[in-house]
């Protein structure tokens, strides 16, 4: 039986949102394959056009992926980098890494609290890094996250941060990264920015505000990067 759904809502859509819910808290994770039409049916007692559509909705919203011959799959979690906006050695072949500056459980600011959804009291876990491209500092990033949910990496060193983060929620936390939404803006430098990314007065700066998403398309982390304005690119592809 599908919990507490609002009645006035089509059956597919009860029935997405049920399994939405599912994979939001886990019971399917990233990679699991789904049950099969079939099983959806015994389950919940809907007609195979019901199943098939709310099935075709989470498609449609890249929350599944149909692969021929072996099922339905919740998809891969999502993986973009802000790299894609910046152009560096085109030649080097060292990935970019991370190095941690600081972590400390804080209040939010008003704005970060309003990104995140967040009530009057609710903590974040605040960090400050460095992305590093051949040991020459290429971003800066301040990341808040949810303090529910992702306590245990406030026990982790920070020298033992991985240099992608959203593999580390999975892996540590539990907690999944489906989408997120990326803004783009240019700032000037501060003279912190330009210590930190060893760059001269006067050279403005690129800054990247990403509010990432669970698989219940709730908030969970929002953070502000900052990178060179001269080693950035912005390439959209209008068909």
């Amino acid at each position: 039986m599908m919990k507490n759904r609002d009645s006035r809502l089509p059956l597919y859509q009860r029935l997405a949102d049920e399994i939405r819910d599912q994979i939001a808290s886990g019971k399917f994770k990233p990679g699991d394959r789904i049950p099969s039409e079939n099983e959806f049916i015994a389950q919940y007692g809907a007609a195979a056009g019901t199943v098939r559509q709310a099935l075709q909705e989470l498609v449609d919203e890249k929350i599944l992926e149909r692969i021929h011959g072996r099922g339905t799959f919740v998809k891969k979690a999502f993986d973009s980098t802000l790299f894609r906006f910046f152009r560096f050695n085109q030649n080097s072949n060292t990935p970019p890494e991370s190095r941690m500056l600081s972590r400390e459980l804080v209040t939010p600011a008003s704005y970060v609290q309003r990104q995140l959804k967040l009530n009057e009291g609710d903590k974040v876990i605040h960090f400050t890094r460095l992305r590093l491209i051949d040991g020459q500092p290429a971003l800066f990033e301040e990341i808040n996250l949810k303090h529910e949910g992702f306590e245990h990496l406030l026990d982790y060193e920070l020298s033992s941060f991985e240099d992608l983060l959203y593999p580390m929620y999975a892996e540590v936390c539990d907690q999944f990264i489906f989408r997120a939404e990326d803004t783009l803006c240019v700032e000037e430098s501060t003279a912190e920015i330009r210590r930190l990314l060893r760059i001269d007065e006067g050279l403005p700066i690129v800054a990247i505000e990403r509010l990432a998403f669970n698989f219940g398309n709730t908030p969970v982390e929002w953070r502000r990067s900052r990178g060179r304005a001269d080693y950035f690119k912005y390439r959209v592809d209008i068909r």
